[in-house]
């Protein structure tokens, strides 16, 4: 009977010490990736690990910022939505493109924003 009691004290503390570790939602965006120009191959590995990470997780939405001129844009965002495709994007995963054309660099940032948090800021 004692060692019935002790061992389920010893369960009853480890599982509370194990939910108390337990992972907090952020509550600020995250940046999953950035990246300017890379190869088709390697473009396509960050486009379905970001997939990935959005499908695990419940209420959270995608950002995908693209930079460049107009022109760089338009094929980096088909390029992406090819590789999107290859994912299965049927799954009900949330995703948004926003453009931001400049004649500076050619870029595109993969943000995962968590329920209820705010855009981040370009």
């Amino acid at each position: 009977m004692r060692r019935s009691i002790i061992a389920t004290l010893s369960l009853l503390i480890f599982v509370f010490s194990v939910a108390g570790q337990a992972e907090q939602e952020p509550s600020v965006p995250v940046l999953f990736a950035e990246f300017g120009k890379i190869s088709a191959k390697e473009r396509t590995a960050k486009v379905k690990a970001f997939h990935k990470a959005l499908e695990v997780c419940d209420g959270r939405r995608g950002l995908i910022y693209n930079y460049g001129t107009v022109g760089e844009i338009k094929a980096r965002k088909n390029a992406l939505m090819k590789d999107w495709r290859e994912c299965d994007a049927f799954n009900c995963v949330r995703f948004l493109f926003m453009d931001f054309p400049n004649k500076k660099s050619t870029k595109t940032v993969l943000w995962i924003v968590p329920l209820g948090v705010e855009n981040p800021t370009p």
